[in-house]
């Protein structure tokens, strides 16, 4: 059993037919932001203004913060770095660097760091689904 997060950017090529397929979880995006620094106005629109701390391109939550404003038709905003980790996200959002997109499994780092969560409208396909892949399709009853 292997456990991966699906790319969701249109140009994924076609599954490959050796592997049982199935979406077990969907993980959304939450924006956080230091105290004082959170926006009224939460559109992706009016969040593209602002400055982000962002992952490195190549990390799934790069690409899910990328595809959410690509998916909104909006430009993506302009970062103030990009990072190795999503721990780094809350380490420079605390300390101000900017807002960020983070997987709400941060929520007690980011509260142990005072840090405000402000939850984002649903982002439409920007969450990408950890799912299962395995050799036999006999694992699953319904082979999706």
């Amino acid at each position: 059993v292997a456990f991966c997060f699906e790319r969701r950017d249109g140009a994924k090529t076609a599954a490959d037919e050796r592997f049982a397929r199935r979406p077990i979880a969907a993980e959304p995006l939450v924006l956080v932001a230091a105290p004082g620094q959170g926006s009224a106005e939460h559109s992706l629109a009016a969040l593209a203004t602002l400055s982000f701390v962002a992952t490195e391109p190549g990390c799934i939550y790069r690409h899910m913060f990328d595809m959410a404003f690509a998916e909104a038709g909006v430009t993506a905003p302009k970062l103030a770095t990009e990072v190795g980790s999503i721990g780094a996200i809350a380490r420079l959002v605390a300390a101000g660097a900017g807002l960020g997109f983070v997987p709400p499994a941060l929520r007690q780092l980011l509260t142990a760091a005072r840090d405000t969560l402000v939850p984002v409208p649903p982002l439409g396909r920007a969450g990408s689904e950890l799912e299962s892949a395995n050799r036999s399709k006999a694992l699953f009853a319904n082979n999706s």
